[in-house]
């Protein structure tokens, strides 16, 4: 289905509008939010029917704004069973639908899986790639995120920028760069190479074993490089031991004579 555009500049008035569009008589809304950029991004919403049934849907519309002197919002009506490829869809809206089946059920999946990623820790100095942008192989300098489920990431040669954190994929940690690993960098050994050698040290960051092994020349510069700033650091320190906290020993009563 494709996109529909009005000439509403105000994205709160659009969605009022498109609410009353899609509910009508025969439906409500238990639940809306919406996730993205302020030009573009999803609307998410549960609606349920107003017959007393039970019937419950998860709806998605995706939004943009078109600029220009026919400027406007516009949306693209869809609903999980389509699987869409968003996956911001809050977890709390999935256990107030139930599964349909079909397309909707590997959708569910994909946006656990992204939930269960953005709760994963980040970690100082793990090289991360984020799917479909080469340019964002990166090396983290420091433990930056921030409550927003953001971290700071410096790009190899480009300054920083912030991704969200659930977009990342699986990281290079410090126990992948064996002493192979970090020989065959230095030696600047075949990429395939390398990517074999992190594999089996029990790397599972398949975006950056593919690129390894399939990407063209300026993009393995740029990995390569993130990896060999990876392999310079210094082991991180271990954290202090903890002592137990001491009890205060108990008094013991006395006896008082008269």
């Amino acid at each position: 289905m494709g996109w529909f555009y009005g000439p509403e500049c105000n994205r709160k008035r659009y969605i009022e509008s498109l609410n009353r569009d899609h509910t009508g008589d025969r439906w409500r809304i238990l639940k809306q939010c919406f996730k993205g950029n302020p030009g573009n991004g999803s609307l998410w919403s549960v609606y349920e029917r107003t017959d007393g049934s039970g019937d419950r849907l998860l709806g998605h519309d995706l939004l943009k704004f078109r600029p220009g002197a026919a400027g406007g919002w516009g949306h693209k009506p869809m609903d999980e069973s389509c699987g869409p490829y968003e996956t911001n869809c809050p977890l709390a809206y999935l256990s107030l639908v139930p599964d349909p089946g079909g397309f909707a059920t590997a959708f569910r999946a994909r946006v656990r899986e992204r939930h269960e990623r953005a709760r994963r820790p980040v970690h100082p100095g793990e090289v991360w790639t984020r799917p479909g942008f080469v340019h964002a192989v990166v090396r983290i300098d420091g433990l930056l995120t921030t409550g927003g489920g953001l971290v700071v990431e410096a790009v190899v040669g480009s300054g920083c920028h912030l991704v969200r954190r659930s977009s990342l994929g699986e990281p290079v940690r410090r126990d992948h760069l064996t002493p192979t690993v970090i020989a065959l960098l230095a030696a600047r050994a075949d990429p395939a190479v390398v990517a074999d050698a992190l594999e089996d040290a029990g790397c599972e960051a398949e975006e950056v074993l593919a690129r390894l092994r399939t990407r063209p020349t300026p993009d393995l510069t740029r990995l390569l490089a993130a990896l060999e700033n990876f392999a310079a650091l210094s082991p991180a320190p271990p954290a202090p031991p903890v002592s137990p906290r001491r009890r205060k020993p108990e008094l013991e009563p006395v006896a008082c004579n008269p």
